[in-house]
């Protein structure tokens, strides 16, 4: 502003010396205007022109170069001397810095140089640290301070206020209560998230690019020690470093050579799970994996899980049956929270395997069952390191467990921390796998004084035969005695002892707990930010933050709240019952996943997961269509449903109802028809040549003629089909399945309507509903046609002669997906129920039960798997669970559920 208040004043005082000559030329004119109103000539009032001309020039003078000067202020404020930095924020994406980002990857044509450059080509992640900085509008190093006369300390604040949102304050509800607290109006809350996602993008390709580039360095000295371990050699100095310096090394070039590693096929990483709630009920979770220490424990992946997306559930509690809006949608889980820790490291490890970089050895804790399902689903042989710190955790506290469990039993806290002292075995043994196993045999029998076990190296009893030996740490300094101590500490000690080949080979995952520790500054677990991607910009934050230092950032420095109304608190509970029983049917079907100290357990982990829930077709109607467009449509098949297998199409015929546009194709059949089939039909097939009445078709494959369908109906608008007694159109959509091209036959229809419920729900007086009778009661004519165009023209007639109206025809007009689930509920129910006859008649459950359970993909093998792993719990949270259609998976019924669960968990426990 240095420049505004350098020319204020002048500005000031010709503003107000054109003020005072106005009113001074006013006093004079007014005067005059008395004197001459009389005369009533016009001559006299011009002589007081000037005074206008010069009262206007100057006014406009004074405002012109005030204006002048605080538009150059801002303009110099903004639009910075370096030909790198941004003029406006408006044009940061399309003019100044064209950044297009991908998921994983950034291109930027000022970030690196003015030519195209790929991941490789960047030098250092220190350049790109600082184009990024340069171009967030960081404040410029002490040569560009002297170089730019003009910089004058200016700086663009506009992108650093919204990395500072994510970094920093938060949300928009925080940074508006920033700005109330230094007494600012707020600023709207849908342009700090367009703000916020405009930068979280850029903070993304950042991240995904130093992370790429930390991963490959790591990956190749990883792999470059390999090399020089099996080699048992180190590169030579490239200097000669004989006196001679005009003689030429002859042996430099052959001296240096790489020999690469034979043996090397993946790298060492560290990682771990963080959740943004406590608990296993967490809507969200993000995993790092990070580098070894000697590699800068760099963030070289980061995966971020949801459970939920914020846009597709305004959705699809607003405007039920209907698309949302195109978005980024970030629901990419569909399991429970304790499952996230698996899905998300086979994520990880599978996405760092297609870079080139594999994954031979993970470091982290032992509560999860990752190695055994990279190995069961992907096919990857990688072990696993435990973590020291959680191995020491968990014997502290299987300790205390002890102590709590365990009134009577002589096991006092210091004795825990006595106990607890002793873990130095496991870094003292670190490389030896025997020296660990006999310390830890001698470990317990030490602490009763006996110590025919001991190593001299940890026992001073050994090392000072003659020398009485005090327990420092224990009560008294006496050895304990508790014989019921003793055994209960054997016994805690033995599955530690039976892994102690593992136990010597340690590592680390702190350098996890430190990015966990970065993502939470950010994204702390009292706020949600995991509907939409705000979570996912503060994770990669962090990981940029870990990987560059703080220096990607810039340096400088609406809501309305819930009203807590009863319905609101009931929608609460009701929503966290459903959670709850979510929660427990997704860990019953998904098996072990995460546990405290699961994989020290000596049995096989079960992994086997249970298939999800089949939605039973519920025939909802469409909520809303706009102009729809009804086609009638009539099939001739080779045979009636028998069995619930579904005859072959042979002819199709389909009418506009309104422009009265017609479609007819035969087609020859797959299977042999039947004698009643060719009796109504009149079509008959030779194998070679199709007939009708005698007379030979044109026909076409079933492919092409759906093809050819589909075509046709797309000169229409909003199609709807509609067919006499076709509710299922089972047999239509059963052939559009089989050749793949359901995704089009969703896409083109907008749904279904069987003029049969139509005139049972309009028309309820009516003897019969067959389109015969249909026929002579609305048009007074005989019909008995069995073509299919014969009988589209005559529905078309009943319709015309009926008064049926759209809006009638939309209230009987349901979805066109819930053909395919009722195959796949039909299919899924004949593969299932004959496993439940013994329970059916048994008097287990009764056979519509049955039905239900084998639709929705459970067989009575997947029921037992259940009851084992969670008991009667499990087996009624499954069952009442909800499906991908938001319907319960076969009964919301608690008091039906609950009897037959019981009845079922007895049977089982007899087994």
């Amino acid at each position: 502003m240095y420049h505004c208040f350098r020319y204020l004043p002048y500005s000031i005082l010709l503003f107000y010396g054109t003020i005072i000559v106005k009113h001074h030329k006013a006093e004079i004119y007014g005067s005059q205007c008395n004197k001459l109103r009389d005369s009533k000539t016009s001559h006299s009032l011009k002589i007081h022109q000037p005074f206008d001309i010069v009262f206007n020039a100057g006014l406009i003078l004074s405002v012109t170069v005030l204006y002048c000067l605080i538009g150059r202020t801002i303009y110099r404020k903004t639009n910075l001397s370096k030909p790198h930095q941004i003029e406006h924020d408006e044009d940061f994406h399309n003019n100044t810095c064209e950044i297009k980002t991908t998921e994983n990857t950034l291109y930027s044509t000022e970030l690196h140089t003015t030519e195209n450059k790929s991941m490789t080509d960047v030098d250092s992640p220190k350049e790109i640290n600082k184009s990024v900085s340069s171009t967030c509008g960081d404040s410029p190093t002490e040569d560009e301070r002297s170089s730019s006369k003009v910089y004058d300390h200016h700086h663009h604040t506009k992108i650093g206020k919204k990395i500072t949102m994510i970094d920093a304050l938060g949300g928009p509800q925080r940074v508006n209560n920033v700005l109330s607290t230094l007494n600012l109006p707020p600023i709207s809350h849908k342009n700090l998230k367009v703000m916020e996602r405009r930068t979280g993008e850029m903070i993304e390709g950042f991240a995904n690019l130093s992370m790429d580039q930390r991963c490959r360095e790591a990956f190749e000295a990883e792999k470059s020690n390999a090399a020089e371990d099996e080699n048992g050699t180190e590169n030579m100095p490239d200097t000669n470093t004989d006196s001679h310096t005009d003689m030429t090394d002859t042996n430099l070039n052959t001296r240096n050579e790489s020999v690469p590693a034979v043996n090397f096929s993946g790298m060492t990483v560290c990682a771990d799970h963080g959740w943004q709630k406590r608990g296993f009920d967490s809507l969200t979770g993000h995993t790092f994996l990070m580098s070894k220490r000697e590699f800068g424990n760099k963030v070289i992946k980061t995966i971020v899980k949801h459970r939920t997306c914020g846009t597709c559930k305004w959705w699809k509690r607003n405007r039920p049956g209907r698309k949302p809006r195109p978005h980024r949608c970030v629901w990419n889980h569909r399991g429970s929270a304790r499952l996230m820790e698996n899905q998300a490291g086979m994520q990880a490890v599978k996405e760092l395997l297609e870079k080139g970089t594999p994954v031979k050895t993970i470091e982290g804790d032992g509560d999860n069952t990752l190695i055994a399902r990279l190995k069961s689903e992907l096919n990857l042989t990688v072990t696993k390191k435990f973590d020291k710190n959680h191995t020491i955790k968990n014997i502290v506290s299987r300790l205390y467990d002890l102590q709590k469990n365990n009134k009577n039993l002589k096991i006092s806290s210091l004795v825990i921390r006595h106990l607890t002292n002793q873990s130095n075995i496991f870094a003292k043994n670190q490389g030896q796998p025997d020296h660990m196993k006999n310390n830890l045999e001698a470990l317990i029998p030490h602490q009763f004084g006996d110590h025919n076990l001991c190593q001299p190296r940890f026992c001073g009893y050994k090392r000072q035969p003659g020398v009485k030996y005090l327990h420092r740490s224990l009560p008294y300094k006496a050895p304990l005695s508790d014989p019921v101590l003793r055994e209960k500490l054997q016994n805690l000690f033995e599955p530690v002892i039976s892994k102690a080949a593992s136990y010597a080979d340690l590592g680390s995952s702190q350098a996890c707990e430190h990015a966990n520790r970065e993502a939470s500054l950010r994204a702390p677990k009292h706020l949600h930010y995991g509907e939409s991607e705000s979570l996912d910009f503060r994770v990669k934050a962090s990981a940029a933050c870990i990987n560059e230092g703080r220096n990607y950032l810039s340096e400088r420095k609406k809501g309305k709240k819930k009203s807590k109304l009863p319905e609101q608190k009931l929608r609460r509970l009701k929503l966290k019952e459903e959670r709850i029983t979510s929660k427990g049917a997704c860990e019953a079907t998904e098996g072990a996943s995460y546990e405290s100290k699961i994989s020290f357990s000596e049995q096989a982990e079960d992994i086997e997961r249970i298939p999800d829930a089949i939605p039973k077709p519920l025939y909802t109607v469409v909520p809303s269509l706009n102009n729809p467009t009804f086609v009638i449509i009539d099939l001739e098949t080779t045979d009636l449903i028998r069995r619930n297998i579904i005859p072959h199409i042979v002819q199709i015929a389909a009418k506009e109802h309104r422009t009265r546009t017609s479609f007819n194709r035969y087609i020859p059949p797959q299977l042999p028809m039947s004698n009643e089939a060719e009796k109504v039909t009149g079509i008959v097939w030779d194998g070679q040549k199709l007939f009708y009445k005698g007379a030979e078709l044109n026909f076409v494959n079933i492919k092409v003629a759906i093809s050819d369908f589909f075509m046709w109906l797309n000169q229409f608008s909003n199609a709807v089909l509609e067919a006499h007694n076709g509710k299922n159109f089972s047999v239509l959509s059963t052939a559009v399945y089989n050749c793949n091209m359901y995704d089009n036959f969703t896409q083109i229809l907008m749904g279904f309507v069987d003029s049969l419920a139509v005139f049972r729900s309009g028309f309820p007086k009516i003897e019969k509903y067959n389109q015969p009778f249909l026929a002579q009661h609305f048009c007074k004519e005989e019909y008995n046609a069995h073509n299919a165009v014969d009988d589209v023209n005559m529905l078309d007639k009943i319709l015309i002669a009926a008064n049926v109206t759209s809006e009638l025809l939309l209230k009987q007009c349901y979805h066109s997906n819930s053909h395919l689930l009722q195959e796949n509920f039909i299919k899924a129910k004949a593969k299932n129920l004959p496993s439940f006859h013994p329970l059916i008649a048994s008097g287990v459950m009764k056979m519509t039960t049955a039905e239900n359970i084998a639709g929705s993909g459970l067989n009575c093998a997947h029921l037992k798997l259940i009851y084992v792993r969670k008991g009667e719990d499990g087996l009624i949270d499954v069952l009442m669970s909800k499906n991908a259609c938001g319907k319960p998976r076969v009964s919301n019924d608690k008091k039906l559920m609950c009897s037959v669960v019981q009845k079922m968990g007895k049977m089982f426990s007899e087994l």
